[in-house]
Order: C-alpha cells, then sequence, then structure tokens
C-alpha cells in the first residue's frame, strides 16, 4: 500500500539565511522539480542554481550502471570547501570544485518570480546567497516517466550517496 505522505508532500516552503550551499545531489525518487523564491524582484535574493553536465562525450554509450555509477561518484565529492569554510566576503566558495574534472556547471541566477522547472534526475547543486523564501512542488509527469523510471534505479542502488531526500513506499505509488 502507498504510504500517505507521498501523495501529500507534493508542496513545500523553504526558509534559508543567508550562506546556505546544497551540495550536489539529484532531487528524490524521480519527482520532477518546480521551484519559485517569493520576494521584491527590485529587490532581489536569488538563488544561484547549478546544473552539472557530464564532460564526456561517450556518455551516450554508457549503460544505465555505468552512468548511475558515475552520478553516484560525482553526487559523493566533497570540495574542500564543503566545511562550512567562507571567504572574506561571506560567500561560499565554489572556485575549483573537485566534479570540474568530470562535469561542467552551467550556473542558473533565480529571481524573486521566476520559475525553475527541473526534470527528474537532473544534477544539481543550489547556493542561496541571501536570506531567501522559496515555495516548490515536487510532481511526475507521463513525458519524464523514462528519467523517474532511471532516476529511482539510481536511487535503489545509490540512495544515500546521490539524493537528500528518501520517500517511503514511491514504488507503489508509481503503480
Amino acid at each position: 500500500m502507498a504510504h500517505t505522505k507521498n501523495f501529500t508532500a507534493s508542496m513545500w516552503a523553504l526558509l534559508h539565511h543567508a550562506g546556505i550551499f546544497t551540495n550536489v545531489h539529484q532531487d528524490s525518487e524521480g519527482y520532477n522539480i518546480a521551484i519559485q523564491v517569493a520576494g521584491n524582484r527590485s529587490d532581489p535574493s536569488p538563488k544561484i542554481w547549478g546544473v552539472l553536465k557530464f564532460k564526456d562525450p561517450e556518455m551516450p554509450k554508457k549503460t544505465q550502471m555505468e552512468i548511475a555509477e558515475l552520478v553516484a561518484d560525482v553526487c559523493s565529492l566533497q570540495s574542500s570547501s564543503d566545511v562550512d569554510e567562507f571567504n572574506e566576503h561571506n560567500l561560499y566558495r565554489l572556485e575549483d570544485p573537485c566534479w570540474s574534472e568530470f562535469c561542467t556547471v552551467d550556473l542558473i541566477y533565480v529571481l524573486p518570480g521566476d520559475l525553475v522547472l527541473q526534470p527528474a534526475g537532473t544534477i544539481h547543486l543550489v547556493y542561496t546567497p541571501a536570506f531567501c523564501m522559496s515555495f516548490g512542488a515536487q510532481f511526475y509527469t507521463f513525458d519524464t516517466m523514462h528519467l523517474t523510471e532511471f532516476t529511482c534505479t539510481i536511487h535503489r542502488k545509490y540512495g544515500n550517496t546521490v539524493t537528500n531526500q528518501i520517500h517511503n513506499s514511491i514504488n507503489e505509488t508509481l503503480i
């Protein structure tokens, strides 16, 4: 039987103080994510979303398990900055990240009112440089179910490494 939390936990709000960094991860259990930052656009408090992409041009030729291992490896890397070290400007240091050998990082500056839609399985990190409140939802769609299926496969094997939250009985919910 599906856990009721899987049906009621689809919307959420996050309140972060300045300097919060969430290390590289995939969002849990193959959910797609929608997030919107609250606030006044004329005095923005952005979130900085970093989306990682593998550099290896041979990625499409790799098996699902080879890709799963690479995702787990990248998500388990800890940069020297991951010990809450701050520079003189009180900003999190992201220079020379440990995953740069394997991935590129595209940065998205999410301002109040912007809506980010993130497909299932996206490897990403988030930095909140200023006090910020954001709202979001997690959801499934038929069009991204192949990504959900693959992400759930990764999470069954590497869930403690690649994601920041595990949902109980997700397979029963999907069935």
